[in-house]
């Protein structure tokens, strides 16, 4: 239709806009997002050169794999009772099939695929900026927000995987030998370092699998078997290395203290509180031993205006706050273990920071945290609002489920509504907001679909790998490693973010390949 009013390149650089939204818009806004979709669909309806389309699609085998998986969904519809949740959760993954269907009927030009990466990696500069500006300069100091659940532009999960892959793609661009490499290389060490600091710890995972992933990679590319063995070796040893130094980070540290001869008065002479039952640590110590609430309370309210009785500013009881704190630092709690904390350690409890080693580094914070919440689990504390324990309960609601449903599934309207049953059924401790699907895609499309919802998306992603090897392209290599390593942990496909996040680099992957990719 464009043809008789424009020059019939018109529709080339319609495209390319349509895509320069959608990728400026992934990791700013879902609004900026939808206008880019719906852009570049226009554009192909208006061009009409449906012929084309066709071929292209009917020759892409991943193509072919997410409309199998579409297939299945209005399958699935058929052994549903809540139709309402099902047309809803095919709404919700739409992108995952319109988006790759545009971009791969008809493929981005390669001169533009270029300038809507800069265009992603700018909004990524910007917005990253913007959310540790927010968090440093306000949040940090007045309402005690945890940096990990900062994200003013989407689910912190899918904008840390964003993130990621944006250093991938500014490392990239370094190779090019032109006056911005300096500018790209700045960019992505900011990026990395956002991604450090963050302490997502579905980034990190997605980090660490990217590194072991690509590394087995190019170790089997070489043609020296020498070589090849001894890198072999070395990474091994390295692994091995760093699993034992997450393992003594996450193993429960060992004290000398001994139950039997607790002294049982503080040197004012008020009598301490030991819970010898319950041996949750904090940095090596014990938690529940040498409590002495009446002077804490009498200390801390002369020192703070955050009243002892009350929360902290991440909304938890700050009397446990305060004595996880004092564990950590090896102090009795007590006035005169008090008296030892410093200004700046009342700042960190009024904030909710359970420990002084959380403000050390955000690796050290995530492992301590995580450690503290599989100490809390087997002494039999509450799930909700531990993220790890959480996916330990959407685990077993999963295994519930498919014990009963594995070979077809419980249908894509009945999801929900089947794990609400299973959390019933195995009694969980998890609040009610908190009572999701199963924090891992597989999972979720295997209690969906059964068996072949469980092999289609494993098809669809092995496609992801095979592709960008066979383009002998790294970034999209890149992209679908980290596409899977999201998939183990996250319902990536279950948010516009994270579809969109994976729907359009699926779409340009026609785009990449050869050595110098942008």
């Amino acid at each position: 239709m464009f043809n008789k009013w424009f020059h019939p390149s018109a529709h080339k650089y319609l495209h390319f806009v349509g895509c320069l939204l959608i990728g400026v818009g992934l990791p700013l806004n879902k609004v900026v997002m939808s206008i880019g979709t719906i852009w570049v669909i226009s554009n192909i309806v208006f061009e009409a050169d449906y012929r084309s389309y066709l071929g292209r699609l009917k020759r892409n085998t991943l193509f072919l794999s997410i409309a199998g998986i579409f297939i299945l969904h209005f399958i699935g519809i058929l052994w549903s009772e809540d139709y309402s949740y099902a047309f809803g959760d095919i709404r919700s993954k739409l992108p995952l099939l319109i988006i790759p269907l545009a971009l791969l009927a008809r493929p981005l030009e390669k001169e533009f695929l270029p300038i809507v990466l800069n265009g992603l990696l700018v909004s990524l500069l910007i917005t990253s900026t913007l959310n540790l500006s927010t968090f440093y300069f306000r949040n940090h100091f007045t309402d005690g927000t945890d940096i990990r659940f900062l994200s003013l532009f989407g689910s912190h999960i899918r904008y840390g995987l964003l993130v990621l892959f944006g250093v991938i793609i500014a490392f990239s661009k370094v190779n090019i030998r032109n006056i911005l490499t300096w500018i790209w290389a700045l960019i992505g060490l900011w990026l990395l370092f956002y991604t450090f600091v963050a302490q997502v710890m579905s980034v990190y995972f997605a980090a660490f699998f990217l590194v072991f992933a690509l590394s087995i990679y190019y170790i089997f590319k070489l043609n020296s078997k020498r070589l090849k063995t001894l890198l072999l070796l070395t990474f091994a040893t390295s692994l091995a290395g760093f699993v034992f130094f997450i393992y003594l980070e996450l193993k429960p540290s060992q004290t000398a203290e001994s139950f039997e001869h607790l002294e049982t008065r503080t040197s004012l002479g008020n009598n301490y509180y030991h819970d010898t039952t319950l041996h949750i640590q904090e940095n090596g110590h014990y938690v529940m031993l040498y409590i002495q609430e009446e002077e804490l309370a009498y200390e801390w309210n002369k020192k703070s205006n955050i009243p002892h009785d009350s929360l902290d500013l991440k909304g938890q009881e700050l009397m446990g706050t305060l004595i996880r704190y004092m564990t950590s630092k090896g102090l009795r709690k007590d006035a005169e273990g008090f008296e030892r904390l410093s200004k700046k350690d009342i700042r960190n409890i009024e904030q909710g920071i359970p420990s002084y080693r959380y403000v050390e580094s955000p690796l050290t914070a995530r492992l301590d945290g995580i450690k503290h919440q599989i100490q809390y689990y087997l002494a039999g504390g509450h799930s909700s609002g531990h993220s790890l324990l959480q996916r330990f309960e959407h685990w077993k609601a999963s295994i519930y489920i498919l014990k009963k449903n594995w070979l077809i599934g419980v249908g894509t309207g009945d999801v929900q509504q089947q794990f609400n049953q299973a959390y019933r059924a195995i009694d969980t401790d998890l609040a009610e907001n908190h009572r999701n699907r199963a924090h891992n895609q597989y999972m979720t499309f295997w209690v969906s679909f059964g068996i072949l919802g469980l092999i289609l998306l494993l098809l669809f992603s092995w496609q992801l790998v095979f592709q960008a090897i066979s383009n002998k392209s790294l970034i999209a290599l890149c992209f679908g490693i980290i596409t899977i390593a999201s998939f183990l942990p996250e319902d990536t496909l279950e948010t516009q973010q994270g579809v969109t996040f994976v729907a359009f680099f699926i779409g340009l992957l026609p785009a990449f390949g050869s050595k110098r990719e942008i």
